[in-house]
């Protein structure tokens, strides 16, 4: 199975038995609970946008303020 194609069903899953879409759990399924220390940058770039750790440091915060 292509990194692609386990990306996608993970977050399947994830939807179809109601597990919070977090980086945390994503990567919990991805790595079947053995999560290490170190994600290669080759293999954080094929996940999710949502997951991947740049995106995360990236996005700024939620306003409260709607423009």
């Amino acid at each position: 199975m292509s990194q692609g194609h386990k990306t996608c069903s993970i977050l399947a899953l994830m939807k179809h038995y109601d597990i919070p879409e977090t980086r945390e759990e994503f990567l919990k399924l991805f790595y079947l609970g053995d999560i290490p220390e170190e994600i290669p940058a080759e293999q954080e770039c094929e996940f999710p946008i949502q997951f991947q750790f740049a995106t995360l440091l990236d996005t700024p915060p939620a306003s409260e303020k709607i423009q």
